[in-house]
């Protein structure tokens, strides 16, 4: 798959494959189908270099904000962009803000903000 790194900025090809989707689907009761749910979506921020470094990190989330413009299928190739937007010491706490876009054939799909905090 494609990838592309940039500083705060990074871009690759993913796929939701029908086992993955499928697995959260029962994990969760919800139905099958041929789309996926756009919180499945959160599997996708350890697959990014930008995000890794906060994996093992203590992070709290304070906000997510999701908007959906065309249903994720599965087993099609989106193209999948993560960004570090803003990065802010506030008091004893740094603010993290992310964003991610997947689109299909420079269609927007999805768009996911979320913000974090990490206490210092």
């Amino acid at each position: 798959m494609p990838h592309y790194l940039k500083d705060g900025h990074e871009q690759q090809e993913m796929v939701f494959h029908k086992k993955d989707v499928e697995a959260y689907n029962q994990l969760f009761e919800q139905s099958n189908s041929t789309d996926v749910s756009p919180l499945y979506c959160a599997s996708l921020w350890p697959e990014f270099e930008l995000f890794k470094p906060f994996i093992s990190s203590n992070l709290l989330l304070k906000s997510t904000e999701i908007e959906q413009y065309h249903p994720l299928k599965i087993d099609v190739i989106y193209q999948v962009q993560l960004t570090l937007i803003e990065q802010k010491k506030i008091r004893q706490f740094i603010k993290y803000s992310f964003e991610m876009k997947i689109n299909k054939n420079r269609t927007n799909c999805i768009y996911i903000m979320q913000t974090f905090l990490e206490k210092v």
